[in-house]
């Protein structure tokens, strides 16, 4: 999406730093509250004292979310970030973004009470041997990238989308994001059933904007599954984009010396 310009009492701001919110979503209007993370270096260390220099868009990286801090004291890098009225495009993980780092800008957060808050997450953890997504091949029967597990792990899967997400023809505001992703749900399936007690829905993060890590639980030993992954875009403004579909192959192997 194109890089934000807040307008704050009649000037124009070109925040510095962004970065991903991932909410634990659902399709009608819901109120969500996020704990910044106290050791968020990145975010405390350019963040003015009292929280007025940030912005909450959409995944669209422009429409405007009504936010409110419900705490903020940047000298304990304590603050609980709460969002009015969200409506999110899949039951799973939405996608917003936080910007921040608007020098002289004065607040642009509402006043509201949330109601029932749901739950939003930053992601501070980095990327580990994610799989660039694509495509399966034409004529292929299974997908091209193979995972592996024991039963008794629960290992967490990254997928790289940053290849497939278009972006604009040109700088705008020294970025080139437009396509973004919107929402995540994602299955474990055995010959096309769902298995529930592989997946942990809300648990799926997204990290920069590209990056999508989804957690597999259990399953049984000698036995061949498909991760499936579920992606809904958007581009501005708040426009509905792609839906893309993409699987890996996720062998179950209880290895031993026999």
């Amino acid at each position: 999406m194109s890089w934000t310009r807040v307008l704050r009492t009649a000037t124009y701001y070109i925040p510095k730093k962004r970065a991903s919110i991932s909410l634990d979503s659902v399709d009608t209007s819901s109120d969500y509250t996020i704990t910044i993370p106290r050791d968020w270096s990145d975010f405390w260390d350019d963040v003015d004292s009292s929280g007025l220099e940030v912005e909450i868009t959409d995944a669209d990286g422009i429409t405007t979310l009504t936010y409110q801090w419900s705490s903020f004291t940047k000298a304990t890098r304590t603050a609980v970030l709460q969002i009015d009225n969200y409506t999110s495009p899949v039951n799973g993980v939405a996608q917003i973004w936080i910007y921040w780092g608007m020098t002289g800008a004065t607040t642009g957060a509402g006043s509201f009470v949330a109601s029932s808050p749901r739950n939003g997450y930053v992601d501070v953890g980095d990327v580990v041997s994610p799989i660039a997504t694509l495509p399966e091949r034409p004529g292929d029967t299974k997908p091209q990238h193979l995972i592996s597990k024991a039963t008794g792990e629960t290992i967490w899967v990254w997928m790289d989308l940053g290849k497939e997400l278009i972006k604009r023809d040109q700088v705008s505001d020294e970025h080139r994001q437009w396509e973004e992703i919107d929402g995540v749900t994602y299955a474990v399936t055995l010959a096309g059933s769902a298995q529930g007690s592989m997946v942990s829905a809300s648990s799926v993060r997204i990290h920069d904007g590209r990056y999508v890590r989804v957690p597999v639980l259990a399953g049984t030993t000698a036995t061949d599954y498909t991760l499936s992954l579920t992606i809904s875009t958007t581009y501005p403004t708040q426009s509905t984009g792609r839906t893309l579909v993409r699987r890996a192959l996720l062998r179950v192997l209880d290895v031993s010396e026999a």
